[in-house]
C-alpha cells in the first residue's frame, strides 16, 4: 500500500506466496496440524455460506451468491490475522455473514442474524441461544466485523473472479471450435455451434467451482481474473474429456499474455484441494464437526508444552496464510477426481511462487458442494501491532446498524463499483 500519482491511498493488497501459505499462519504456529486446519476452515465456510441462504430467505436465491463468496473471502483473511483457537470458528463465519451483507447493500439487523443462526443451529441439532447467550454473541460478532475492518481498512470495493468468467469463457470457446480434438469429437455438427452451446453449461459450472474456490486459499493467492482462468479451464477440461489440460492452460494464456500457465496450474491445483478436503470432512461424523474447544486445544498445545504456553501468551505478531486450503468444489465429485488423476501430474509440477518482498508473516453445474497480497499487507508507516492489524488509526469499536453501514456506503460510493455477474445459485 502507498501513495498513487494523483494523491490517493493505494488500496492494500490482501495476497500471499504459497510458502507462507504452506507453514506461517497463525495456527500452524501455535501447533495446529494443517489438516485440522483445512477442515476446519473449510467448515466455517461452510458455516456462513448457510447462515447467508437462511438470511435471504431463500437456499436458492441469486441474490446471495455475492455475499457468500464475501463471507468466505473474508473468514480466510481473519485467519491469516489469528489463530482458530482466538476466536469459535462459527462466531468468526456469523461475523463474515454479518459484513458482507452489508457490504453489497443489503445489510441485516442483529436480531436477524441470530434469528438465522438460532434456525441453522437448530437444523444442526444444537440448541437456541438464550437471551443472555444472544447478548454474548453480539459482542462477540461486531469485534470479529471490527477486525475484519481493520484488515480490509474500510476498503470495500473488492474484485471478484465471476466478473471475469464470461469474457474468458467466450475467448476460450472460440479457440476451443478451432483445435482438431474437438472438431473430431463435433462429428458432423459445426464446431462453431457446438463450442456456442456449450457456453452457457460452461459458465454455470465455472461458477460453481468460482464459489467453491473461496474455501480454500485460490483467492489468497492470485488475482481475481487468474483465478477466473484457472475455473474455467478446468471447467472445460470436466465437460469435454478429449481436451488436454496442458492445451487448454495455453489456450488461455494465448488469449491474455497477464494469464501466466504456472499461475493457472497453481490456481487449478487449490482447487482440486478443495475437492480433497471435502473428502476428507466427509470421512467425519458430519454430527460431529471440530468444535471450539478441540480447536483450541489443538492450537493451544502444540509439542512441546513450554513452547507452545510461551507461544500463547506471545502469539506471532503477523499472520500468513494457512496451508493450502483444501476445501471441496461443486462439481461432481465422482467425474471430478478421475480428472484429477489425469490432471494430477502437469499440476504437482507447478514451482511455488517467489516470496514476496517485505512480507514478514503476519458451486458444479449440477450440484453445490457447501449445501451450500503478496508483499506488506499494511504500510510501513503503520506497522501491525502484536496482534498483525495494522495500528495507524484506532476508531472505536463500531456499533451494530448504521454506524458501520454508512461508512462502507460512503468508501463505495468513492470508488466505481464493480459489476457483478450473477449466475444461477449455488
Amino acid at each position: 500500500r502507498g501513495v498513487m500519482d494523483d494523491g490517493s491511498m493505494e488500496v492494500p493488497v490482501l495476497r500471499w506466496t504459497a510458502e507462507s501459505l504452506a507453514s506461517a499462519t497463525p495456527s500452524r504456529k501455535h501447533g495446529m496440524l494443517e489438516k485440522d486446519e483445512q477442515t476446519a476452515r473449510f467448515y466455517a465456510c461452510n458455516y456462513a455460506r448457510n447462515v447467508v441462504r437462511l438470511l435471504y430467505n431463500d437456499r436458492n436465491s441469486e441474490e446471495s451468491i455475492q455475499p457468500q463468496i464475501l463471507a468466505c473471502y473474508y473468514i480466510q483473511l481473519f485467519y491469516m490475522f489469528r489463530s482458530l483457537a482466538a476466536e469459535d470458528w462459527k462466531v468468526v463465519a456469523v461475523g463474515a455473514s454479518f459484513l458482507a451483507c452489508k457490504v453489497v447493500d443489503m445489510p441485516r439487523r442483529m436480531r436477524g442474524l441470530l434469528r438465522a443462526w438460532n434456525q441453522h443451529r437448530v437444523s444442526n441439532g444444537e440448541p437456541e441461544l438464550g437471551e443472555e447467550e444472544q447478548r454474548k454473541m453480539t459482542e462477540r460478532i461486531l469485534k470479529v466485523e471490527f477486525l475484519l475492518l481493520r484488515i480490509l481498512r474500510f476498503d470495500f470495493d473488492v474484485q471478484l473472479p465471476i466478473e471475469f468468467l464470461e469474457p474468458l469463457a467466450s475467448k476460450l470457446l472460440v479457440c476451443l471450435s478451432q483445435h482438431e480434438a474437438f472438431k473430431k469429437q463435433c462429428g458432423n455438427r459445426p464446431a462453431t455451434e457446438v463450442a456456442s452451446n456449450l457456453k452457457q453449461e460452461v459458465l454455470q459450472t465455472a461458477e460453481r467451482f468460482t464459489m467453491d474456490c473461496f474455501m480454500g486459499v485460490a483467492p489468497l493467492l492470485a488475482p481475481p481474473k487468474v483465478v477466473a482462468a484457472g475455473a474455467v479451464v478446468l471447467t472445460t477440461k470436466y465437460l469435454r474429456r478429449e481436451m488436454q489440460m496442458p492445451e487448454l492452460i495455453k489456450m488461455m494464456h494465448s488469449l491474455d499474455e497477464g494469464l501466466a500457465s504456472e499461475d493457472i496450474k497453481k490456481v487449478i491445483e487449490e482447487i482440486m484441494n478443495v475437492f480433497r478436503t471435502k473428502s476428507q470432512a466427509e470421512k467425519q461424523k458430519a454430527a460431529n464437526p471440530p468444535s471450539a474447544a478441540n480447536l483450541q486445544q489443538t492450537a493451544a498445545n502444540p509439542t512441546p508444552a513450554a513452547n507452545l504456553q510461551q507461544q500463547a501468551a506471545n502469539p506471532p505478531s503477523a499472520a500468513a496464510p494457512s496451508a493450502k486450503e483444501q476445501t471441496s468444489a461443486s462439481a461432481p465429485a465422482t467425474n471430478a477426481a478421475s480428472d484429477e488423476k489425469k490432471t494430477a501430474a502437469p499440476i504437482a509440477a507447478v514451482a511455488a511462487p517467489a516470496a514476496v518482498p517485505g512480507d514478514s508473516g503476519t458451486g458444479s453445474h449440477k450440484q453445490s458442494l457447501a449445501g451450500g497480497g503478496g508483499g506488506p499487507c499494511m504500510p510501513a508507516a503503520a506497522p501491525p501491532t502484536s496482534s498483525g492489524i495494522p495500528s495507524d488509526s484506532k476508531p472505536q469499536e463500531p456499533r451494530e446498524g448504521p454506524s458501520t453501514a454508512s461508512q462502507i456506503t460512503k468508501n463505495r460510493a468513492a470508488r466505481r463499483p464493480q459489476p457483478y455477474a450473477s449466475g444461477s445459485a449455488c
